[in-house]
């Protein structure tokens, strides 16, 4: 469907339909176009005849669809030719003849369509339609197009903007409506737009008699009109439709009033009150809850995971190993299985931030019942119980319970291949190669190491609760025998994410090697650790962190002892290798020698590890602007005051217009002059109330671990039903309100608004990632890549400096801590490929650019990649779209402005040039460039570099159009400010309204208002000759380090002369 209404002479709206897919030609040449694009709903695509007179459309359908009343527009430019008389033939029926005087449309995407209505003189199941065009209407030119469509007796329509959507007392809504006619039902239709889809909820009456009719419709009552979609959502409903259900012949109804239905006691709960609950108060020696144990990381909505080496998903392992020296990945898939039923009868899974355990329950198949009834019946009878696999983030191996007294394993390869056993049957580990069957019953130890030889680089040890009576090696598969039911085995990788180098069968330094691994990860399985509970102190420029571990400990047949370990997080250890400032504040952690897909595998004896995170710098950074004339400062500034969203619907939005384009354009607010600055934060702050409301928010409730969290935007995952660009989402939802607030110093509105943006970091809390340190763009995945990591990072800045401003101390506690961790996945992720590929220096041809849950570092390899998505997904990992100093001071902490020069300055001149705009961009090409011009700046470039550079974007460059000014403000506002030595970060809960330079006088002019005392924190990087603050002298020094500046209540007037 189209757009919009037309209205006949009776004062019927109808609506423009687009005709069923059809093979269309037509005996007139076209100027333009195809005939299919005159009847595919499209109106601009320009498709067009010369002469529009005497044009002929034919369409035949291979099955024949039933036409009412067709629609046809008159759409064109004004010098355009459009149809004023027009011949329809449907089959071989007489034709008719219409005259057309529907408004004038120009053919472009926003216009409303109108059209005239053709009434047919018969309803007919059509096969074939003809239109030829008899007579035109024109000024000039002849030629012109028109689009054909159906005509659709339009709904009567509710729209809710008029009263700001549904209100929380509503129960129901109530209609009365009239008909003339009897009609089998009525369908009601409450229509939202979730997740950037629309989604309708429906009504159906049963027959009513012709008359007046009054429907109360409580909520539960509208089901879901499509399959996999939720129960009804009354709070994100923006209009209601009213039509007969017959699609064929529907009945006119007139709407003769409506209203929302209400009930004492009853109140609809918006999405933010029903998250989780989440206390972050400190215990009375200090220590906070970190990341909730409640959460689900990596572990959320699937039973398909990623694990520190490999992914395990039902009765599958997927094992990959990378070799340093030959560059390459060694992979194979290992399936295995407990007992003799493999047909699943149902399963279930349980996930907290660290680990899931599966239940499922197999069956026999028939085949296998009917032999069993014969040979042994007692199996049938038996009660079954489920096998459940306990998997987690912590160690490099999984458990598989069950009751079964039997344990086969394969690969999925094909190929037929000798298996060999490493383990102790004699007091003395040896190889043995699997046959027919051979004896374990004198096995010393309670684990062995199985070797494939078609892949002998993957050893997968099992270890025992259970002494096995055999194992034997039948058409590839591996089985191991149980005189009792075999309880647990655990499965892990006794080398790890690197691959084994030795051979099997033959005894020396390699097998020895594996032999003591594999020993130590059957002690480490023995104590499995799959709990973890973070507690965390902060202090002003780091977090302490305590992780206290949980084991499942178990006992096995030789009575050996288990290894409880504290691990630390790969990842972490990676960092710390890259000069990441950890401090370890454990003594005990040691390499495991167990290297895994995100980094070494570190590890202290026992329960609890303790280390401290550095705090990274929360703050933004205004740059003063030109007080002289400048003709691009005020180019720009124009277009960011003129920025008007006001009259567009707001019931369908998503909270990503609490950020689009607003949040960049603060960053030159400097450049603005009053009355811009006031213009402007009065649309800002029109946009956020009409965002930060029940209809924007969506309760998410993840089945596997029960967490509760917010949600807005976000695109439908095809296969799973789950979201993506979570992380993104609710980061624009905080970050968005943040800049508002911290540009115009309403933090009232922040206040009365808190409830929503603290919902809005739960996804954050609970989507967090043990090791990779992420919250997930996806939610079934605690991982992130390219813009989603800078976006999301932004977004926990934003929530912690809006908590510290309202002083909500536990609030800024969590989200300091938040910030910590991601800060180290956000820098890290660039040196990524350190892991697979060390060397000195920066590559010419990959680079990391995220996480993933199943392949470790996410390294972008340019030579697999267009140049369009190269140079676009460096410039999103640098920046989503915009210029963010909070991100950029990151970038240029965590990695040091050498690893950033050669970023710019050796890696992208081995890449397609940045500054062109290659076909099939799918980022904004301006924000490409200014991005890495932006980066270029702060490395130094001057100002008369980068202007030039800007002058090669001769479209765009010191003429942006509006949105490319605002996307880009960050950048616009560096190079009219860069020449002063002055950098404004923080003002507390203050507002700016003056922050200029002289570059003549070389004064520099700041006015900041504060209702309360306050603090500016800001740098300086020339001493300067004098610097007064309301006329009394203050002590600034030259540094590279921010200072501070006590602000008094009121004006403050701060004269700094160079």
């Amino acid at each position: 469907m189209i757009c919009l209404l037309a209205t006949d002479a009776h004062a019927q709206s109808w609506e423009f339909a687009t005709l069923p897919k059809a093979h269309v030609s037509s005996l007139t040449d076209m100027r333009k176009g195809m005939p299919t694009q005159l009847c595919d709903g499209k109106i601009n695509d320009h498709a067009f005849f010369s002469p529009l007179k005497g044009a002929t459309l034919h369409l035949q359908w291979d099955e024949a669809i039933h036409i009412s009343n067709l629609a046809i527009t008159r759409q064109g430019w004004p010098d355009w030719a459009i149809a004023s008389q027009v011949k329809i033939q449907i089959n071989d029926l007489p034709a008719q003849i219409f005259d057309l005087t529907a408004k004038r449309m120009k053919p472009m995407p926003e216009e409303q369509v109108t059209f005239d209505v053709l009434p047919l003189a018969q309803k007919v199941w059509a096969k074939t339609l003809s239109v030829e065009i008899l007579d035109i209407q024109t000024t000039t030119n002849r030629h012109g197009t028109f689009e054909l469509g159906l005509a659709r007796l339009a709904p009567a329509t509710i729209d809710l903007h008029a009263v700001q959507g549904v209100p929380l007392d509503a129960s129901g809504l109530q209609v009365t409506v009239q008909i003339d006619k009897p009609v089998t039902s009525l369908k009601c239709l409450a229509n939202a737009r979730r997740f950037r889809k629309p989604t309708q909820w429906a009504y159906h009456t049963g027959p009513l008699p012709a008359g007046t009719h009054t429907l109360d419709i409580p909520w539960q009552s509208f089901g879901p009109e499509s399959y996999f979609q939720d129960p009804i959502a009354p709070l994100s409903i923006s209009t209601f439709e009213l039509a007969d259900s017959n699609p064929q012949n529907p009945q006119p109804l007139k709407l003769v009033s409506w209203s929302f239905t209400k009930r004492d006691g009853q109140r609809l709960k918006p999405a933010w009150e029903q998250v989780t609950e989440l206390d972050f108060t400190p215990d009375a020696n200090g220590w906070r809850q970190g990341i909730p144990m409640q959460g689900f990381g990596r572990f959320g909505y699937m039973a398909d995971n990623g694990l520190l080496v490999g992914s395990l998903s039902q009765n599958q392992f997927q094992y990959t190993a990378y070799h340093l020296a030959s560059q390459r990945k060694v992979e194979e898939t290992f399936l295995f299985h407990c007992g003799q039923a493999h047909v699943k009868r149902w399963q279930k899974a349980q996930a907290d931030w660290t680990s899931i355990t599966v239940q499922t329950l197999f069956d026999y198949s028939d085949a296998m019942r009917n032999e069993l009834a014969a040979k042994a019946p007692q199996l049938i009878k038996n009660r079954r119980t489920p096998q459940v696999t306990h998997a987690s983030i912590l160690a490099p191996g999984f458990l598989i319970d069950s009751d079964q007294p039997s344990f086969t394993i394969q690969t999925q390869s094909p190929a037929a291949s000798d298996v060999w056993m490493l383990a102790n049957l004699t007091g003395k580990t040896a190889w043995i190669k699997l046959t027919e069957s051979v004896d374990l019953s004198t096995l010393h130890e309670g684990h062995l190491t199985l070797v494939w030889a078609s892949k002998p680089q993957l050893p997968i040890l099992l270890g025992l609760a259970k002494r096995p009576a055999s194992i034997s090696l039948k058409q590839g598969v591996v089985q191991l025998n149980f005189k009792t039911p075999l309880g647990r085995i655990a499965m892990g990788t006794p080398t790890g994410y690197r691959p084994w180098t030795g051979k099997p069968g033959e005894s020396n330094q390699a097998s020895d090697s594996l032999a003591i691994s594999s020993r130590k990860l059957a002690a480490i399985l023995r104590a499995y650790p799959n709990r973890c509970q973070m507690q965390f102190k902060t202090a002003l420029d780091h977090v302490q962190i305590k992780e206290t571990f949980g084991h499942m400990i178990w006992d096995n047949d030789w009575s050996e002892t288990s290894m409880p370990i504290a691990p630390v997080a790969p990842l972490l250890s990676f960092a710390a290798s890259q000069k990441y400032p950890v401090t370890w504040q454990t003594d005990t952690i040691a390499q495991m020698n167990l290297p895994t897909k995100y980094g070494p595998y570190r590890a202290a004896v026992g329960n609890e590890v303790l280390y401290t995170l550095p705090t990274p710098n929360p703050h933004g950074t205004f740059y003063l602007a030109p007080q002289s004339d400048n003709p691009l400062m005020a180019h720009v500034s124009e277009k960011i005051a003129s920025y008007d969203q006001s009259a567009k619907p707001w019931l369908d939005r998503d909270c990503l217009g609490s950020w689009w384009l607003w949040a960049p354009a603060t960053q030159a607010f400097p450049m603005l002059h009053e009355k811009q600055r006031q213009t402007f934060e009065a649309g800002y702050a029109d946009q956020l109330d009409k965002n930060l409301q029940p209809h924007t928010w969506q309760l998410r409730t993840e089945p596997q671990s029960g967490a509760k969290y917010t949600a807005s935007f976000g695109w439908i995952h095809s296969a799973t039903g789950t979201l993506g660009d979570v992380n993104s989402g609710n980061g624009a939802a905080l970050f968005g309100p943040y800049t508002y607030a911290r540009t115009t110093g309403d933090w009232q509105l922040i206040q009365n608004r808190w409830p929503i943006l603290q919902a809005a970091s739960r996804y954050f809390l609970l989507s967090h990632d043990w090791n990779n340190m992420q919250t997930g763009a996806r939610e079934f995945s605690g991982s992130s890549a390219i813009d989603m990591d800078g976006i999301g990072y932004e977004g926990a800045i934003a929530y912690w400096q809006m908590a510290s401003k309202l002083g909500k101390t536990d609030e800024a506690a969590i989200a300091q801590l938040l910030a910590s961790r991601l800060a180290i996945s956000t820098c890290i992720r660039w040196v990524g490929y350190q892991w697979d590929h060390p060397q000195d220096g920066i590559p010419n041809d990959y680079i990391g650019v995220g996480l993933g849950e199943k392949n470790g570092f996410d390294v972008m390899h340019f030579k697999h990649h267009s140049k369009d998505h190269i140079i676009s997904e460096l410039a999103l990992s640098l920046a989503w779209v915009g210029q963010y100093p909070e991100l950029f001071n990151l970038h240029l902490w965590g990695l040091g402005k050498s690893f950033w020069q050669d970023f710019e300055y050796k890696l992208m001149n081995h890449l397609p040039d940045f500054r062109i705009n290659y076909k099939g961009n799918r980022n904004n090409h301006p924000a490409n460039v200014c991005t890495n011009l932006y980066l270029r700046g702060l490395l130094g470039e001057s100002t008369d570099q980068l202007t030039a550079e800007l002058g090669k974007q001769e479209k765009w460059g010191k003429t942006p159009g509006q949105q490319v000014a605002m996307e880009n403000a960050g950048f616009y506002a560096l190079l009219m400010g860069k020449d002063c030595p002055i950098r404004l970060h923080d003002w507390g809960k203050a507002r700016v309204e003056q922050a200029t330079f002289n570059s003549q006088t070389l004064l520099a002019q700041i006015t900041i208002n504060s209702k309360l005392p306050d603090q500016l924190t800001w740098t300086l990087l020339k001493t300067p000759q004098n610097a007064t603050c309301n006329g009394k002298p203050i002590t600034v020094n030259a540094s590279e380090k921010p200072q501070q500046l006590k602000l008094d209540e009121g004006i403050n007037r701060i004269l700094i002369q160079y």
